[in-house]
């Protein structure tokens, strides 16, 4: 578990890790060189459960604090999960489960329907990232999501974890991975497995969503394929893609050529997103 500031959530989340059902494992809270009480709240709770604490020097990101995480650990699964997200007491049963039945290589779980905080756009959040996902059943999947998502440790290893090159506070470090995974590996989406997350607001949601269409762009530019079940296929691409014009032609919906435009723009957006909630 990645933590930096998270002095908020990082006992919830804990307590919550330490009601799972499966019991064979070790708790590794990799603390991201916080500038908060979240590493002193960890080294409290390290006097009641089985955690081990690993401070890096300096604020490097997520990637590097995961990798860091997974070099120490000795168990033949890792199951990667937020500081700002808490699980179920099953979450890791049936990720274990699922992933030996599957016999995959890897699992990735999803968004539970209800988030860990109020307002409208957290729900909406929720809401939307569980039906659209909860709704494809068990599909082969090219991002790992290191949220909610569960690696052999052995592939891990061998693909030499996170990119720690990339330029930390885009978000894309999971698409990257899973990329490199899918080449050789086996990695499924897997509703089962859920956890609830605490959602940011509006601004930072809409810059991680320009930096990571951004991306994706770029991506795509190199692969020349869409994802097969994720958000960013072709259908769902070229949707998503129709909201931003429908928005720069708000202001001028007042001439009539342009409000049309605007109008099949958004009529192509809708139709992309309109069947989720069908």
């Amino acid at each position: 578990i990645p933590s930096f500031n998270s002095s908020l959530s990082i006992e919830n989340f804990l307590r919550a890790i330490t009601a799972t059902y499966y019991k064979n494992i070790e708790i590794i809270v990799v603390d991201d060189s916080s500038t908060d009480d979240s590493p002193f709240k960890v080294e409290r709770m390290k006097l009641d459960y089985p955690i081990t604490l690993l401070r890096q020097p300096a604020n490097k990101g997520p990637a590097c604090a995961r990798n860091a995480g997974a070099k120490i650990a000795r168990g033949e699964y890792i199951f990667f999960f937020d500081s700002d997200t808490e699980m179920f007491p099953d979450t890791i049963e049936l990720g274990i489960r699922e992933i030996k039945r599957l016999k995959a290589d890897s699992i990735v779980g999803i968004y539970h329907l209800d988030a860990l905080n109020s307002g409208f756009v957290p729900t909406y959040k929720a809401f939307f990232n569980h039906i659209f996902f909860s709704k494809k059943g068990i599909i082969p999947y090219e991002v790992f999501d290191s949220s909610r998502a569960c690696i052999k440790k052995s592939v891990f290893d061998e693909l030499r974890g996170f990119n720690e090159n990339l330029k930390w506070g885009m978000d894309y470090e999971n698409e990257e991975l899973g990329y490199r995974l899918v080449k050789k590996y086996k990695n499924f989406l897997v509703p089962a497995v859920q956890v609830r997350h605490h959602f940011p607001g509006f601004k930072k949601l809409t810059k991680t969503y320009f930096n990571r269409v951004a991306y994706w762009v770029e991506i795509f530019l190199e692969r020349k394929e869409f994802e097969s079940g994720g958000i960013t296929t072709s259908n769902i691409g070229i949707g998503t893609i129709c909201i931003f014009p429908a928005l720069l032609l708000v202001p001028f919906l007042w001439h009539p050529i342009l409000f049309w435009i605007a109008i099949v723009f958004w009529i192509g957006y809708l139709k992309t997103y309109a069947h989720f909630f069908v």
